[in-house]
């Protein structure tokens, strides 16, 4: 079963609820996707996306949406293998103005930073440059900006600035403005190109679905956590494109450290572990027998699966979760003498053992567990009041 769904009718918007930072536990404050709808036709209601009439199928929410719970056909392209450069046009440019072999998106604002530097690295050096026609004032998927591309491009050139990447591989901007009424307003006039994007779309998601997260587990009573890890979740495609376009454009160049936020764990941490449960990309993941047992359990953190959702803080029992964006010092010193921010590292590490009073497994140095000392320390007060002595233990 695809695990994407059409959210509303026909709109070409469709959402992967087992992705959706808001559907998978009410403790998340995600509507990313609902503040980047330029037509506020997508919002937040009951803890899942609600969409009305009216998309526009700009794809402005899927590429806001951290962890791609969202998807809108028409952004899977790649440059030709010829020709002197590559152009990125929209589809409310006609085909008759547009730049021969030009790539064509729905809206080059729901282009993605990991997809625009894919296609820079694809190009083999060519420049790539997205036109910027002079529509954006007047499209309804503009959002009222001049031109809200331009922090794309801008992104782009810090990025690959900061790899020693020079000027002329950077993305950019191209003015070649044309009449604004020569703008397709109906998105009807472009429905041939929605309809070969919307095939691929589907076919592409198809071929995801034997790699696709599981659907979500039944919540359990209380606070909806889930219940046990979710296999098969997949890192964001996008944030695999940026990765792997920047090693491409600056091979041998460490990457910059901002890109790998770096999770740090208080001693407070009981190893409850519902962090590693509900990441939805897998870069929290448990180590030891998950089973009440004996040994040395934990969690382990991988920097380049990790999206910054900040889904794991939310979750955790204890608030013993703290994370910076830039990669804190602190966090990678705790990576075993590790100063790669990318590297994998063991976050938790708890020693498990037998409850002596209840049989239980706990983690812990004390010989029992936390809930027959909370009783212990309950009977000794109550009889304390009774009696007015100190108590037994």
């Amino acid at each position: 079963m695809t695990p994407y769904i059409p959210l509303h009718g026909s709109a070409p918007l469709a959402l992967n609820a087992a992705s959706c930072l808001a559907v998978r536990a009410r403790e998340s404050a995600c509507r990313t996707c609902a503040d980047a709808c330029p037509i506020g036709v997508l919002a937040r209601r009951d803890g899942a996306p609600v969409l009305v009439d009216g998309c526009l199928g700009c794809g402005r929410c899927a590429a806001a949406c951290p962890t791609e719970a969202l998807c809108v056909p028409g952004f899977a392209v790649s440059p030709p293998g010829r020709g002197t450069g590559v152009t990125l046009e929209c589809w409310r440019v006609a085909p008759a103005d547009g730049m021969p072999d030009a790539l064509r998106v729905p809206c080059l604002n729901g282009l993605t930073l990991g997809r625009l530097l894919a296609i820079t690295a694809e190009t083999d050096g060519r420049p790539v440059a997205l036109l910027d026609r002079g529509f954006c004032p007047g499209c309804p998927t503009g959002g009222g900006d001049a031109q809200p591309a331009s922090g794309l491009v801008a992104a782009a050139a810090v990025l690959l600035g900061e790899l020693g990447v020079p000027p002329s591989r950077h993305p950019r901007l191209l003015a070649r403005p044309l009449p604004a009424g020569r703008m397709q307003a109906d998105p009807a006039g472009f429905v041939l190109e929605e309809r070969v994007s919307r095939r691929g779309f589907l076919t592409a998601l198809t071929a995801r679905t034997a790699a696709a997260v599981e659907p979500l587990l039944e919540a359990e009573s209380g606070p909806a956590r889930p219940a046990a890890p979710l296999r098969h979740r997949p890192v964001p495609q996008d944030r695999q494109r940026l990765l792997a376009a920047l090693r491409r454009l600056a091979p041998g160049v460490p990457l910059p450290t901002h890109l790998f936020p770096s999770l740090e764990v208080a001693t407070t941490c009981t190893d409850h572990r519902i962090c590693a449960a509900g990441c939805p990309t897998g870069a929290l993941n448990r180590f030891g027998n998950a089973d009440d047992g004996e040994g040395d359990r934990g969690i382990v953190f991988d920097p380049e699966s990790c999206v910054a959702c900040g889904l794991c803080v939310a979750l955790c029992p204890t608030g013993s979760i703290t994370w910076s964006e830039a990669g804190s010092k602190a966090g990678r010193a705790r990576s075993a003498g590790s100063t790669d921010p990318a590297a994998p590292r063991t976050l938790t590490r708890h020693r498990h053992q037998t409850c002596d009073r209840c049989g239980a497994g706990y983690a812990g140095e004390d010989p029992s567990c936390p809930a027959c000392r909370r009783d212990q320390a309950f009977a000794k007060s109550a009889f304390g009041a009774l009696f007015g002595g100190a108590g037994r233990s």
